[in-house]
């Protein structure tokens, strides 16, 4: 993002998208739309550019019959003063006005609130001088409609229904419910809270914490070199969701996880890497254990004979059904979730349903035990939120989304009627229905509700005036001379920094989740992996959910933590930050976005059909070797990095200085007669190293070493085949190498000559040609739905494969998130699968594939791509 012009980063509408309005007590609601944009010049804050005047509301109701779905709906007023009639639940589409995109959203309309209160025990806020950052939850329950089908309790965070006071000038009362910190507290202070035009009050305890001031409380874990620490790779380990009782439990876990990520093959190339890493710890207590669970959960015991308390609504696990069938999301996707008291049978359900113009639903699909399973998928209370240092959450509310498919998506104009086949009534049920869809996989990033939007857009922004960010560039080493090594982690999207994405918070929570966020700035994992939440009910008659782990007993000195399953999170975490994408499934069939096909991915590991297709017309599906990323990788025999800028010495020798400890071998390559290969380091601030750039700037191949190399000196020169005009000068961290060549003396490449031939071989006994290798070529359900572990390649004529014939590379389709339509470069991978395998070291399908593993090393020491070929390239 090198440019100043603005750049929108989301569209967020207050005070949030799933909406409570009630018709009595004079408590209107007024929704306010923006833009959220800012510049390369001036990025912190972002501007907030209100767009209420001039958007178009478009309601539709999917409980009522169908024929009037679109009759007695709500309306929003140019200032955004909600108007309703009667009770009822509506979903309805926003386009912003000046052609930003789209937003979509629900208001569930009630007669009036009978009750309220905190989602919070307690709430921490941070100092800053400008921006309101915490936001308690409220909650409140309603007069019961059970015609109308509305939750008895509902989230009215932001609604401007409750009167919010301080008796301190610590904590100030913001618009929207938002409390801002103007100096670090000790003790908390009470903020109360009544409903407008009632006597019903409630309290809550609120700290201060100055996240920005300077702390030289960073502590080594394993550091190699602290005093050239810019020229390294620096990891940080911060502690989430862990009391002040905790702080050697997290370092106990840390310890753990960072001796296993180095130590164990499993994890390479970390290890073989190691020299380059400095890892360091710093504890922070937070006021409660374990993260706020965002998403709701089934909290009541059904009548379908079967246990869902504690199951994330919708849950996304198909293992339960049958393959023919729907998952819970799946069906939740298509038809919206359950009306309160749903008491309909499965037939009934169904007959209705293929009448209501849906889009996508498949009648057999839906099976009886899915819609048992749909109809027991209810919530009565939310679970409280917990009062962390970095305010993390697990899994995103509803009410967290701020935009449809991005910036520019194009509104579904409305459709004059609900009546069978009227124009345009399934595109717009397919429009508003979005709001049912969620993400596959639980992500654990920053909870909005602790972060001020003027800061904080969502995970794919940097948000460089984040206070997590702010603390972290106040960190200093606790040893004298307390160097600054927290800058390191402050990211600056104009420029490559080694550190970028370096930081691991750990959050001390049984359930599984874990997201590299912030643009690539910061990773989260928990430390358990189960999906379902243990919970109790309060006593009393609000519906309020709480969770408590379980105690750290001598047996289990590490808690609830899964230390294998951590540690293969931290490792793929990381790897986010050298721009590789997650290769996973979670949806079957393809993406129906991303069909720009002037641009790939900007992942390395992976591609998408729409760039790689070879021409119109797109649905044979036929991919274009020659823009295959990967294909053109060298391996390499002899490698080196170089230690300070390359130097031209006259029209066609220049020097190199790779360093005196492997300085042998470049001997030997002289003795050799070996062409040699430079190639600029070329990475910008995302690490994006693929394609391979190919001018003479970025790279001179058939290089000879002119004479015997330095080895006093640990340089080497190097002789161009002729006169250059003018040699180029190859940056610090550039890479110098000899390719490894096979038996006939051609160049050798990650992926090997028979399979890049068999891809591009057009002839007609070739089924596969110019497709993907992977054996099952299913992608209508997400890989691991379907009954195979591992994902084989077909047979190459005249290739023999590896041992595990998973670690080919070549091409397979299924990744980022999708079965269909984007690809990567092996079976398996640590970015496919983390947990895959086993622990043993024979067993590889956790590992990283070797292209993962060769753009690592090329990211931070090249010099090592000659050791990791010869000893971790898959081999027969």
């Amino acid at each position: 993002m090198a440019s100043t012009d603005p750049i929108t980063a989301d569209l967020p509408v207050f005070p949030h998208l799933d909406l409570h309005h009630v018709l009595t007590g004079n408590l209107p609601l007024k929704i306010q739309v923006f833009s959220r944009t800012f510049t390369e010049a001036a990025p912190k804050p972002f501007v907030l550019t209100d767009r209420t005047n001039g958007s178009v509301f478009s309601f539709f109701a999917p409980y009522h019959p169908t024929g009037s779905r679109l009759a007695n709906l709500p309306s929003v007023s140019n200032s955004g003063i909600v108007t309703a009639t009667e009770p009822g639940v509506y979903l309805f589409q926003i386009t912003v006005s000046g052609g930003f995109g789209v937003v979509v959203g629900r208001l569930q309309v009630h007669e009036k609130i009978e009750d309220w209160w905190f989602g919070n025990k307690s709430i921490t806020t941070t100092k800053d001088s400008n921006f309101a950052h915490a936001q308690p939850s409220l909650y409140a329950r309603f007069s019961e409609h059970p015609a109308a089908g509305t939750d008895a309790v509902g989230d009215i965070t932001g609604h401007d229904y409750i009167d919010l006071t301080s008796p301190s000038p610590n904590v100030v009362i913001a618009p929207r419910g938002r409390l801002r910190g103007t100096a670090e507290t000790t003790a908390p202070v009470t903020v109360s809270g009544t409903l407008k035009g009632t006597t019903i009050s409630n309290t809550l305890p609120v700290r201060v914490v100055d996240h920005a001031k300077p702390r030289s409380t960073l502590t080594r874990v394993r550091a190699t070199d602290v005093v050239n620490h810019e020229d390294q790779v620096n990891m940080v380990f911060l502690a989430e969701g862990f009391e002040a009782k905790d702080a050697q439990l997290f370092d106990s876990i840390v310890q753990r996880t960072v001796r296993d990520m180095f130590e164990k093959p499993r994890h390479q190339p970390y290890g073989l890497l190691s020299k380059s890493f400095n890892v360091f710890a710093v504890f922070e207590p937070s006021e409660q254990q374990l993260v706020t669970c965002g998403p709701r959960v089934v909290d009541k015991a059904g009548q379908a004979g079967r246990d869902f308390i504690g199951r994330r609504i919708p849950e996304s696990d198909q293992s339960s059904f049958p393959e023919n069938s729907y998952s819970v999301q799946q069906l939740v996707e298509r038809v919206g979730l359950p009306q309160r008291g749903e008491s309909r049978n499965p037939q009934q359900l169904r007959d209705l349903w293929k009448g209501q113009g849906l889009t996508d639903f498949v009648e057999g699909k839906a099976t009886d035990l899915v819609i048992a399973t749909w109809k027991e998928h209810q919530a009565e209370g939310f679970i409280e939120a917990s009062d962390t240092f970095y305010g993390l959450y697990l899994g995103r509310r509803r009410a967290d989304r701020s935009r449809f498919n991005g910036q520019g998506e194009p509104a579904v104009q409305p459709p004059a009627s609900d009546t069978p086949n009227a124009p345009r009534l399934k595109e717009f049920i397919n429009r508003v229905y979005e709001f049912y869809r969620v993400d596959g996989h639980q992500t654990l990033e920053l909870d909005p509700r602790r972060h001020a939007p003027e800061v904080y857009a969502s995970s794919n922004a940097t948000n460089p005036g984040d206070f997590i960010l702010g603390y972290l560039e106040g960190l200093r080493l606790s040893e004298p001379p307390n160097p600054p090594i927290g800058k390191n982690w402050v990211p600056d999207d104009t420029k490559f920094r080694k550190s970028r994405g370096m930081v691991a918070i750990i959050a001390y929570d049984p359930l599984l989740g874990g997201t590299a966020f912030n643009q690539g700035t910061l990773t989260a994992s928990t430390v358990g992996r189960q999906g379902k939440v243990e919970f109790s009910a309060v006593p009393g008659a609000r519906p309020v959910r709480t969770r408590t782990p379980p105690p750290v007993l001598p047996a289990n000195p590490l808690g609830i933590t899964e230390i294998d399953h951590l540690v293969n999170k931290v490792a793929h975490e990381f790897a986010h930050s050298f721009n590789l994408g997650d290769e996973y499934e979670d949806f079957g069939g393809d993406r129906q976005r991303d069909n720009d096909p002037t641009h790939d991915l900007p992942f390395d590991n992976l591609a998408k059909l729409t760039f790689l297709h070879q021409g119109a017309p797109p649905q044979d599906r036929k991919l274009n070797p020659d823009k295959i990323k990967w294909f053109g990788v060298p391996r390499m025999r002899v490698s080196g990095k170089l230690l300070v800028p390359s130097v031209p010495l006259v029209s066609d020798i220049f020097e190199v200085t790779v360093g005196t400890d492997d300085i042998a071998k470049w001997v030997q390559a002289w003795k050799d007669n070996a062409k040699v290969t430079v190639r600029d380091f070329s990475t910008g601030a995302d690490n994006r190293q693929l394609p391979l750039k190919a001018t003479p700037s970025d790279v001179l191949t058939n290089l000879t070493i002119a004479t015997r190399p330095d080895e006093k000196q640990g340089t080497v020169f190097l002789q161009t085949p002729g006169p250059v005009a003018q040699l180029p000068v190859f940056k610090k961290g550039s890479v110098v190498f000899v390719q490894r060549t096979d038996a006939s003396g051609l160049p050798v490449f990650v992926v090997d000559k028979k399979v890049r031939d068999f891809v591009a071989d057009p002839s007609p006994a070739n089924q596969r040609s110019h497709g993907p290798l992977n054996r099952n070529r299913d992608t209508t359900q997400p890989f691991g739905k379907r009954e195979e572990e591992t994902d084989l390649p077909i047979a190459v004529p005249g290739f023999v494969p590896p041992k595990f014939a998973y670690q080919m590379v070549g091409i397979f389709e299924g990744g980022n998130h999708f079965a269909g339509g984007f690809y990567r470069a092996s079976g398996e991978c640590k970015m496919r699968g983390q947990d895959k395998g086993t622990t043993n070291d024979a067993d590889l399908r956790g590992m990283f594939c070797f292209l993962c593993k060769w753009l690592i090393v090329n990211l931070i020491d090249p010099a090592q791509h000659a050791p990791l070929d010869a000893h971790q390239y898959p081999r027969a």
